[in-house]
């Protein structure tokens, strides 16, 4: 995607993660029903701005988990082909596999079909996930937590902020809310897993954290289980905006990367295909985990 969107000979044209970019569509429709009246269709017209500005729109990490994302993507999509915008985006799934046991997918379906009918699917799998080939020479997660654990992530804490004054319970202020920083210096944060990701945060807080950070120290990560899947989701959308940022990830937990996500309800496995999606996604961001 680097060489591929650097080549194109246009400066109408824009990358953007696909995170970022949901949020700034859902940002954009709350502006248009705030001055607009009640029955105007804010998705024609956001679809006609985007297209006006970037003629060729590179995506990362197409996905989608949301009920609110999948809805407004089934017409914002049309809308943009409709306008002739060019979309070319990286994706973990084949489009028949978006949103996949999503809430009320039905609806989703005709954007999944228009996809297919208007970008060309080009598989990349080669068997083989070079981002795990990728290691660093510094220790950076540690398993399981011990006294020893907590005091190596400390002297990793110091090291990385040069033994600067520790801010406590800092504040970051941003579109409207803020966001308890528990333990920060020169550029590094200090959270607890409980913090970040049983809490009510998404992709906005952490795309934030990213932006202020240049490396973040998650500590007491858990096993978890189905159970657990809303905390196991932000932890993966946490670990999508981190790397995304090239943010530098330390983190303690209580069991090895490929063990933290069980895929089972009360610790039986369960059959079908509940919680695949889950599943899919944690193994994406323990390649991920792996590589920061």
């Amino acid at each position: 995607m680097d060489m591929f969107y650097t080549s194109i000979p246009t400066t109408s044209k824009r990358r953007v993660h696909f995170h970022s970019f949901m949020l700034e569509v859902h940002a954009r429709i709350n502006h248009f029903r705030r001055t607009h009246h009640a029955h105007e269709d804010p998705v024609p017209t956001i679809a006609r701005e985007l297209a006006r500005a970037s003629r060729i729109i590179c995506f990362d990490e197409f996905q989608v988990t949301d009920i609110a994302d999948a809805m407004v993507l089934r017409r914002l999509l049309h809308e943009m082909f409709v306008c002739g915008v060019v979309m070319v985006t990286t994706s973990n799934r084949h489009p028949d596999a978006l949103y996949a046991n999503g809430i009320q997918r039905e609806s989703f379906m005709p954007c999944i079909d228009e996809l297919k009918l208007k970008c060309e699917c080009v598989s990349l799998d080669s068997g083989t996930d070079y981002r795990k080939l990728v290691r660093e020479s510094a220790r950076v997660f540690f398993a399981p937590i011990t006294q020893n654990t907590n005091d190596a992530l400390m002297a990793v804490f110091a090291r990385a902020s040069q033994n600067a004054r520790v801010q406590v319970n800092g504040e970051l202020r941003f579109l409207g809310r803020s966001l308890r920083v528990p333990r920060s210096a020169r550029g590094v944060a200090w959270f607890e897993f409980s913090d970040l990701c049983t809490q009510a945060h998404g992709s906005a807080d952490y795309i934030e954290l990213a932006r202020h950070f240049h490396t973040l120290v998650l500590s007491n990560v858990p096993v978890m289980h189905m159970d657990d899947r809303n905390a196991a989701r932000r932890f993966i959308t946490l670990i999508d905006a981190l790397y995304e940022a090239h943010v530098v990830l330390v983190m303690s937990s209580e069991a090895e990367i490929n063990a933290l996500f069980t895929g089972e309800f009360g610790g039986k496995k369960e059959g079908g295909c509940v919680g695949e999606e889950e599943v899919f996604a944690f193994q994406r961001a323990v390649s991920r985990l792996v590589e920061m």
